[in-house]
């Protein structure tokens, strides 16, 4: 037996039309969840005397950031450009993927003579930390934003191995480039000219030095590997074991820990 089922055509042109009209609006769900989410951040006690500034990615505005707040943006993945400007224009480049959270620290540029904007990309842990302070209502009502349960324990061990880390690394810059840097002195000292000699028959021989001094590159070299040792040697004197016991003493005591600090923790500093 054979069964024929038929629409009329205004039918037909209306299951259609909510096909296509379904199909689009999945497209467009599809879209949305693909997209990567951007936060910028500014910090409160940031140094640099500008409030605010317009960030902008290719010919769209992504908005405004502000000193002490927090700027939410959905983009599309791939290879960015963000940028922004004071005085002078800054520019921030970034791969961005889909689904994923970014989290950029915006301020001003310190140590130049033109005001100007700067961006640093954070960690997921340093950002939320800071953010939390700056907007706790988006922290609350968007679970993506769940801080990872860190008791007190946790934190001060993960600031003892940030301690240890930073005084392990400013210990081998210092004594490297101050090898590197006592090497190039005393080739510097023992640098014996080059000469040319000349047989001139007859009359004997004659030396022609071709240079009387060292390279002005050894000078250079001697300069960077010292500045280099002494930033080592610097990094180890400002993680010392005694500033460590006075910032854990303060944070056991129930005070903050310094933005500064917690910039610098990493995952692998919690394990």
């Amino acid at each position: 037996m054979h069964f024929s089922f038929f629409l009329p055509a205004k039918a037909t042109r209306c299951l259609l039309f909510v096909l296509v009209f379904l199909g689009l609006h999945s497209s467009s769900l599809f879209a949305q969840d693909s997209l990567a989410t951007v936060y910028f951040y500014w910090p409160t006690k940031s140094a640099g005397p500008a409030n605010y500034f317009d960030i902008s990615c290719g010919s769209n505005l992504v908005g405004q950031i502000q000193r002490g707040k927090v700027l939410e943006y959905r983009c599309k993945p791939g290879f960015q450009i963000f940028k922004a400007t004071t005085q002078s224009e800054s520019s921030f480049k970034i791969t961005l993927k889909g689904h994923e959270d970014y989290f950029i620290e915006c301020g001003n540029a310190v140590g130049t003579t033109v005001e100007r904007p700067s961006f640093r990309e954070a960690t997921r842990q340093s950002a939320l930390v800071v953010i939390s302070a700056l907007d706790k209502e988006l922290v609350n009502f968007n679970p993506r934003l769940a801080l990872p349960v860190r008791n007190a324990s946790d934190t001060a061990m993960a600031v003892a191995h940030l301690f240890k880390r930073k005084r392990g690394g400013g210990t081998a810059r210092g004594v490297v480039f101050g090898l590197f840097a006592l090497t190039a002195v005393v080739n510097t000292i023992n640098y014996s000219p080059t000469v040319v000699t000349i047989n001139q028959g007859p009359s004997g021989t004659q030396t022609i030095p071709i240079d009387s001094s060292p390279p002005t590159g050894n000078y250079i070299g001697i300069g960077l590997f010292f500045v280099s040792s002494i930033s080592g040697f610097h990094q180890n004197s400002a993680y010392s074991i005694k500033r460590q016991d006075a910032l854990l003493k303060s944070y056991n005591a129930g005070n903050h820990l310094p933005e500064k600090i917690i910039a610098k923790l990493k995952e692998k500093d919690f394990k």
